[in-house]
């Protein structure tokens, strides 16, 4: 009966403006965006648009979208979608069916001669719901799948997971057979199908296609995998611009990420939030599918998935359709649409890890919910937050170093002493990586790396330790000085190791990576764990806060005269005096 009254309910006519009624507060887009700049000085990045009826009551950017020119985002930051996209390629696939050139019943032996008898049997909507058995994703059908029989071929030879229509798995992989039958039923390439049936008619003009040329590459934002975290000093990083520029294939910058046969149909579109209000009004209409189409997008079938949209049940008893997406290359976004009561939102962002609590507390404000509020930050001139940076002691052998960036502070431990205590419970005094990294280090000082090899993976060995550390070397000169601040427990059997690293020109903070006592990687780049970044809210206090748990996990106080620090870390109280 939940399933019967949904699918009656999805199609129901949107909510004007005259129907909002009794939960809409008069002020709500005052309060979402007071919401989304409070989370922006705490580690939200994107823009976010939230319309009620045919009214837009917020659209705006918050944080940095290209941390490498600088810019801003905005309603036209132009952000990778992942997962969201693969909305678009089940549209596609449905408006084909209008079309009669091909049937959401038709079998993967209708398009494709070489599919194997477990496989024959898969339907097109299997697929477009995730019931078609195949697995989530392969490993040689990825960024270098360039070819889309070679990408056929491993679908059609990789085991069932389940079999088709027998349970719910959610399969990139099945998106992208997707992609490979909209090529075949019509005879074109999928991009351009896709920008016929479903960009175009929605007059989408800022959406298109990982690496298609056809967006503008400025107005692009950035991924950040990791939350940005500005390199030590003298770093080889400081001055080096390809660090915003990623490794290998997978591109920061949106419209330069990569875009093959390993992601086709799956994701790799491109959109902004003011082109998804437009693709919302469209799905509000008849423009691009028929309201029998539409009724069998958001019809769940097995695990609360429709096609290409999750698909619940809302306290209000009214349908909740709602996707995410997230990417490699440092995108989380989201949008949900709530037909009954006439609401959508989406939230784009640049920052991952974040994005899905930002949209869930969105949701509450749209709702009248209470939603705890984010500490209220405040701006420091250069003169007011350099007044207080230098090295502070917490003892004689436990030194911190307070700097200023973005307008905020970086606290920093300098030693063993000081990480422990500026760390607390995260730190492990007992992980065996320890010591194996004070011996690798050691080497390191005599360039001796038979201890580095003898620790790293025999399967995957990093072979570039040589090469990279006469490079290192010969910007920075001898290594003069070196410590392993320590160690941070993290998944299981897996930790990171920090060491500092100081030669006669310039320094590094150095990661080891280990699973048990398997050395699996090393980098200098961030996240600096020896770092805690902390977020004026007066001239002399500050704080760092996370939004996911909603819990502020340290403050930081300062005496007037920038003479002493107090710390208080999980309920641990730490005092500082300046040297």
């Amino acid at each position: 009966m939940k399933l019967a009254f949904l699918a009656l309910a999805l199609c129901a006519p949107v909510a004007t403006q005259d129907a909002r009624a009794p939960w809409l507060a008069p002020d709500l887009g005052q309060r979402m965006d007071d919401y989304l700049r409070r989370a922006s000085a705490f580690g939200f990045s994107g823009s976010a648009l939230v319309a009620v009826g045919d009214e837009v009551l917020l659209s705006h950017g918050y944080g940095i979208a290209d941390r490498k020119t600088g810019a801003s985002c905005a309603p036209e930051t132009i952000f990778d979608l992942g997962s969201l996209s693969k909305q678009f390629t089940a549209t596609a696939v449905l408006a084909l069916a209008q079309q009669k050139k091909l049937a959401l019943d038709d079998k993967l032996s209708k398009f494709f001669d070489d599919v194997p008898i477990d496989k024959r049997a898969i339907t097109l909507h299997q697929l477009l719901a995730h019931t078609s058995g195949l697995p989530r994703g392969l490993e040689t059908v990825g960024s270098r799948a360039a070819d889309r029989q070679a990408m056929l071929q491993a679908a059609f030879a990789a085991p069932l997971a389940a079999k088709p229509g027998k349970g719910h798995l959610y399969s990139n992989l099945g998106y992208d057979v997707l992609g490979a039958v909209i090529e075949v039923a019509t005879g074109r390439p999928f991009e351009d199908v896709v920008r016929e049936l479903v960009f175009t008619p929605a007059k989408m003009a800022s959406t298109g296609f990982r690496q298609d040329g056809r967006l503008e590459a400025k107005r692009a934002a950035r991924g950040e995998p990791v939350h940005y975290d500005p390199p030590p000093a003298g770093s080889i990083l400081a001055d080096d611009e390809s660090r915003f520029e990623g490794l290998m294939e997978e591109k920061p910058l949106a419209t330069e990420g990569w875009y093959t046969w390993g992601l086709r149909g799956a994701g790799g579109m491109l959109s902004t939030v003011s082109d998804l209000w437009l693709w919302e009004q469209a799905l509000r209409g008849v423009t691009v599918l028929d309201a029998k189409s539409k009724h069998i997008l958001w019809d769940p079938v097995l695990g609360n998935y429709a096609c290409g949209w999750y698909v619940h049940e809302s306290q209000r008893k009214t349908p909740w359709i709602a996707h995410g997406g997230s990417t490699g290359n440092g995108f989380d976004v989201y949008a949900t649409r709530y037909p009954k009561e006439g609401v959508f939102f989406t939230v784009l962002g640049n920052t991952t890890g974040v994005v899905p609590w930002v949209n869930v507390n969105l949701g509450k404000l749209v709702f009248g919910e209470q939603v705890e509020l984010p500490p209220a930050a405040v701006a420091l001139d250069e003169d007011a937050l350099a007044r207080v940076c230098g090295v502070y002691e917490l003892g004689k052998h436990a030194r911190l170093r307070v700097s200023a960036f973005e307008g905020a502070w970086s606290i920093e431990a300098l030693d063993a002493a000081a990480f422990e205590a500026l760390l607390g419970a995260k730190s492990s005094r007992e992980s065996p990586a320890l010591e194996k990294s004070r011996a690798i280090v050691a080497g390191l000082g005599r360039d001796n790396f038979k201890v580095f090899h003898a620790a790293e993976s025999k399967q995957y060995p990093l072979r570039f330790m040589e090469g990279w550390w006469g490079r290192m070397k010969s910007k920075h000169g001898a290594l003069i000085d070196a410590e392993v601040l320590g160690a941070v427990e993290e998944h299981g059997q897996s930790s990171t190791v920090i060491a500092r690293l100081d030669f006669d020109r310039g320094g590094e903070l150095m990661r080891f990576v280990w699973s048990g006592e398997t050395l699996t990687g090393v980098n200098i780049g961030a996240p600096y764990l020896s770092r805690v970044r902390v977020v004026p809210t007066s001239t002399n206090s500050a704080l760092a806060y996370d939004l996911v748990s909603g819990k502020t996990t340290c403050s930081a106080s300062f005496d007037p005269e920038g003479k002493e620090l107090q710390l208080d870390i999980a309920g641990r109280a730490l005092r500082a005096a300046r040297k």
